[in-house]
């Protein structure tokens, strides 16, 4: 498309466990709280929340129900 995109390290985090397989929220969820300093994160479901949202929006994921 001829756009630059730049991220974080937890979107390109989010971004290689879907290349890897495609995964669920709950997964995507689960993956993350295993990572200690995510563990206790209360805002955590909100944030993939938003960077699905973000990846969905320059084409790099689909939504599925």
């Amino acid at each position: 498309s001829g756009q630059t995109h730049s991220m974080d390290a937890g979107r390109a985090y989010v971004l290689d466990i879907l290349v890897e397989s495609s995964q669920h929220f709950s997964g995507l969820l689960e993956k993350f709280t295993a990572i200690p300093e995510f563990a206790q994160d209360q805002s955590l479901g909100f944030s993939l929340q938003t960077i699905l949202k973000e990846l969905q929006s320059i084409g790099l994921v689909d939504a599925t129900a």
